[in-house]
């Protein structure tokens, strides 16, 4: 699944777990109130005596940052290893901007937090940043030189015109980044200094809108020697790379003409996301496909949007999945629909039938908007287990950030 140093945990109606860890441990309140009515006394810790590695598995257990951060003024023992993890991986979609700043005000000021930031996503709160916004970035991006995953992207629904005048930000920057996701910036011409240094990426996407545009000078020798994973626009992916994760987008004719573009990564390609419209019959997309990169183990298919007639799972996926069967290697395909109808059943019997019928799957996902089916096939036995949830995304099925 997707793409976090967390698991993701995806839940069904009764909130049995289909996806991620369990919790290995009753809650505590349980035990306090056995402890109660058996007369007995409920144990008194004392922080300092837990060992490091039990206070580590603790804080990497907690999800929630409000609670690593109540940690981290609770107790020294608790300090240092809450404050890694809560500054690990940090995420401010969605936020004021009076607090993104406070973020880079504080690691700007205090290095020993610079030093422990490894993922950083930032949402521009504004169309474009003003001058003090992009300041204070600036100031923390030269200071978390340990970073290796970024992602800086536009506002929902925002301003669709791309941020050209700002990418001075990255001036002397020491990080050297392995993931890098942008919708802010225009991929282009302003961000290649800065790309330039950046010789240990893997992953280059530009999200945000259906056509991402990464501009093929981008991928020009010797800028980003290293790629080997690209979201963007079917159009401009790169000639002479030996891709192994495409995610891209098909919005007309012009897209499906251009799948055959897919067939020079054939020979490396392992994962494959695809965003499809009413232009397109999805079947007929994956029986081409099947053709171009036959060797195609990872494979998530998704609508984009739920204009004109309302698709459903039994109108887009036959009862016999033939689609599916010249891929030679495949290891999870998942079909998720925006819309669909509310037939109980329609997600379980289809990812029943395709995993049923193609031998080399572990696990389908089928989903629409009212809920999903994720279809597993044990390694031992070759059992199928069914298990209905809520509805699910393309990042929550997609192996492209695994």
């Amino acid at each position: 699944m997707m793409v976090t140093t967390a698991s993701r945990r995806v839940t069904c109606g009764t909130g049995t777990v289909i996806a991620g860890r369990v919790l290995a441990l009753p809650p505590i309140r349980d035990q306090t109130a056995e402890a109660t009515a058996t007369g007995g006394a409920f144990t008194r810790f004392n922080l300092v005596d837990f060992p490091p590695e039990v206070v580590s598995l603790v804080c990497h257990e907690i999800s929630d940052r409000a609670t690593l951060a109540f940690l981290c003024r609770t107790s020294r023992a608790f300090l240092s290893i809450a404050q890694h993890v809560l500054y690990h991986t940090v995420d401010l979609e969605e936020l004021p901007e009076s607090l993104i700043i406070s973020f880079f005000v504080a690691v700007a000021d205090r290095s020993h937090l610079a030093a422990r930031v490894h993922s950083l996503t930032v949402q521009i709160p504004g169309r474009i940043m003003h001058r003090n916004f992009a300041e204070k970035f600036a100031a923390a991006l030269r200071v978390c030189e340990k970073m290796k995953d970024l992602a800086i992207l536009r506002r929902k629904n925002g301003f669709w015109k791309k941020d050209t005048d700002n990418t001075w930000i990255f001036d002397d920057c020491q990080f050297h980044l392995t993931t890098f996701i942008n919708s802010y910036f225009e991929f282009g011409r302003k961000l290649l200094p800065f790309l330039e240094n950046q010789p240990h990426l893997r992953v280059l996407a530009a999200t945000g809108d259906p056509h991402g545009v990464i501009h093929p000078e981008v991928f020009d020798p010797p800028r980003v020697p290293n790629v080997v994973a690209v979201c963007g626009d079917i159009q401009f992916l790169p000639k002479e790379r030996p891709l192994e994760k495409v995610e891209t987008s098909l919005i007309g004719q012009r897209d499906i003409d251009l799948l055959p573009i897919l067939r020079r990564f054939s020979a490396t390609l392992t994962t494959l996301n695809l965003r499809f419209t009413l232009w397109c019959h999805p079947t007929e997309v994956i029986r081409l496909l099947s053709d171009l990169c036959p060797a195609l183990r990872h494979l998530a298919v998704m609508e984009l949007g739920s204009r004109g007639p309302i698709r459903t799972l039994a109108s887009c996926l036959p009862e016999t999945p033939t689609y599916l069967m010249a891929f030679t290697q495949l290891e999870t395909f998942a079909f998720i629909l925006v819309a669909g109808s509310n037939e109980q059943g329609d997600a379980s019997s289809k990812a029943w039938m395709v995993v049923d019928a193609c031998p080399t799957l572990r696990r389908v996902v089928v989903g629409d908007q009212h809920r999903s089916c994720m279809a597993t096939r044990t390694v031992v036995g070759g059992t199928v287990i069914l298990t209905e949830g809520k509805r699910v995304t393309l990042d929550d099925v997609s192996m492209f950030w695994e």
